[in-house]
Order: structure tokens, then sequence, then C-alpha cells
């Protein structure tokens, strides 16, 4: 086939798509990293598929062996927490909701740096609000960071996307987090559309190291190398 498309949110590639798909040919689909969907096209390249775009996006979930774990679950107040293993989080991030949170301005981050903290493996959490009853489509939300912490309680830092408002709630881990490597990350990461995957069979990808900056996630089938770095400036050629 010179295209295949898939309409329903996935964390790995099932090896039939990869055999189905002409040389040359695109997989589109909503694909789950760590953190938040990206509508992505990979184009086939023999065993390899590499982007030619990608854009964020907001699909149902795959069902199946590649649908990955689940990530959504309701809290308190007509809440809906969506998030990697959003069930098992959901108690504690309650449990916090519930305390007063301590508020600090700040810049909200860019959509490409919560996707790059869920790739590093950290909890970043997506919490939705319905404000008005008689206007579903009216939803407030919220994306920031969970951390277990030691303490047993654990911490949560949520920005608002429309508001430079940062909440955070129990310890400082969360907080801290989210502060500081935002700043560190904010001249280091391009626009999310500006990134570049890779996809491998793992037999293919355990023959070679990823380049040193290149994000590796590991799944069931399929190994992606995700590059999300500014190019470095030239160097000037000495006269």
């Amino acid at each position: 086939m010179p295209l295949t498309a898939l309409t329903a949110s996935a964390s790995d590639l099932a090896p039939a798509w990869l055999d189905q798909l002409a040389e040359g040919g695109l997989l589109v689909l909503p694909l789950w990293l760590g953190g938040a969907e990206m509508s992505v096209a990979l184009r086939k390249e023999g065993d390899t598929l590499r982007s030619e775009s990608l854009t964020p996006c907001g699909f149902m979930r795959l069902r199946g062996a590649e649908a990955g774990d689940e990530r959504r679950a309701t809290l308190p107040g007509g809440r809906q927490l969506f998030a990697d293993g959003a069930p098992h989080l959901a108690g504690p991030i309650a449990a916090l909701l519930a305390t007063r949170p301590r508020k600090r301005f700040i810049v909200p981050p860019a959509h490409a740096f919560l996707q790059y903290l869920g790739m590093q493996g950290h909890s970043v959490v997506s919490i939705y609000t319905n404000t008005d009853a008689a206007s579903p489509r009216r939803v407030r939300g919220r994306h920031g960071i969970f951390v277990a912490g030691s303490d047993g309680r654990g911490s949560l830092a949520l920005v608002a996307a429309s508001r430079p408002m940062l909440l955070s709630f129990g310890g400082g881990e969360a907080e801290d987090l989210l502060t500081q490597a935002e700043s560190r990350a904010r001249e280091a990461l391009l626009p999310l559309e500006a990134w570049h995957i890779s996809a491998y069979p793992r037999a293919v990808a355990a023959a070679f190291a990823p380049s040193a900056g290149v994000v590796r996630l590991v799944r069931r089938h399929f190994t992606f190398d995700v590059d999300m770095r500014a190019p470095s400036a030239p160097v000037p050629a000495s006269s």
C-alpha cells in the first residue's frame, strides 16, 4: 500500500503495518510517545520509518496490545486526568488537589517541553474540568508534572495554557523539576513540529546506539529515536 492511516492512538507500531506498506509509502497515525499524542507521517525506507511531519493531536486509544497502558481516569469534582498510568496516579493526585496550592507567575512552557519531559520518563499529566454544565465544550485544562517524592505525599505542579500561573501542590519537587528543566530546555528544544522520529524494528535498532542527544524509546515491537535538538550554529571559517 502507498498509504496506511490509523485513526486511533497507538503507543507502538504493529509489524504488519510495516509489512503492508510499499517502499516509499506513508504510515500516518496518532502516536503516544510519553506525555502527549502527536500525529506523525512516517515514510518507509527499507526496515526503517522516518517522520516527514508531526503535529499535536488527540484521538481515542487503539484497542489491543499496541494501545499501551490506560491513560485516563476520573477525579473528584468533574475532573478528568490524562497521563501514563492514570488509574494509579488518580488517588495521589486527587489528594493533592484537595489541598491549597502555592501560586506564582510563570511563562507557560511550550507543548514540546512537556512532551520532552514525558519521553524522559517523568509523569506528565493533563487535568481537564468542565466549567459549564450547559456547555460541554467549555473545558478548562491544566498541564504539568507529578512527582511521587520520598515523603509519601508526592507533589504536583500545574500550568494553565491560557494564564501565566503555576499552581504547586504538596512538596516542591514537581515545581523545581518543571521550572529548572524548562529554563535549561528553552533554547535547546525545537518546536514539536520540527522534531524528527525514526522508527526501527527492535532487532534492527539493537545493532546500533542512538546519536548523542537523541531520545530512544523502546516498545514491544519498535524502537523510536526522537531528535528534538535545535541545530548547532555553524563554526565560522578561519581566515
